[in-house]
Parts: C-alpha cells; sequence; structure tokens
C-alpha cells in the first residue's frame, strides 16, 4: 500500500443517506440531498390477518395462566367457558373478534 486515509464514520455517514451507494471518493463539502423514498413519511403496513390471530391467541394462553393461577381452575375450563361465551367452537377456530372478546373478558376476571 502506497498511502492511505481513514475516515471517520460520522464524516462518512454525513456524506450518504440510507439506501445510496457509497461512492470511493465521496465530496465531503457537498453531501447529497436526502432520498426522496426515506423524507416521506411511510405508515407501517397493517398485521396480516393470520399474524393477528396469533398474536391474539398467545394473549390468551397468557391470559388463561394468570387466571388458572389465581382460581386454581384447569386451563381447559377456562378455554371452554371463554369458548362458550364468545361463540368459538375452539381457540384454533376462534375468528380475531372472538379472540379480542374473550381476552376482554378475562382481563376482567382478572381486573
Amino acid at each position: 500500500m502506497l498511502s492511505s486515509s481513514a475516515r471517520r464514520d460520522d464524516d462518512v455517514l454525513q456524506t450518504t443517506q440510507p439506501g445510496e451507494a457509497l461512492q470511493l471518493f465521496a465530496d465531503a463539502s457537498a453531501p447529497p440531498a436526502p432520498s426522496p423514498a426515506f423524507a416521506a413519511f411511510t405508515a407501517p403496513e397493517p398485521e396480516a390477518r393470520h399474524m393477528t390471530r396469533e398474536r391474539l391467541r398467545d394473549e390468551r394462553r397468557t391470559l388463561v395462566a394468570a387466571v388458572a393461577r389465581r382460581t386454581g381452575e384447569a386451563h381447559r375450563a377456562i378455554h371452554a367457558r371463554v369458548n362458550r361465551a364468545t361463540g368459538a367452537g375452539s381457540v384454533t377456530e376462534a375468528s380475531a373478534e372472538q379472540l379480542e372478546r374473550g381476552n376482554r373478558l378475562l382481563e376482567r376476571k382478572l381486573g
């Protein structure tokens, strides 16, 4: 190697924007304008239906476990009672709305 020069990361990051290709000999005195894709605010994508149901089922398991600890009742009996109250055949078959209603019932029981 004949010669080299080091730059701090801060100096490099000031001359580039996320998503831009780094240039070997970037001009530090004229940083580029921000990319329009990163300048505009983008709303997060809505949660996929299957992910919503999975999240609600996880919440249900946690709530049922808390009720079972408090009451000594079996998990199976708690699930069955909540399913009857919401009209769901089972936790795996329940719609997101049924899972939400059931979770609110369990939260009230804990409250």
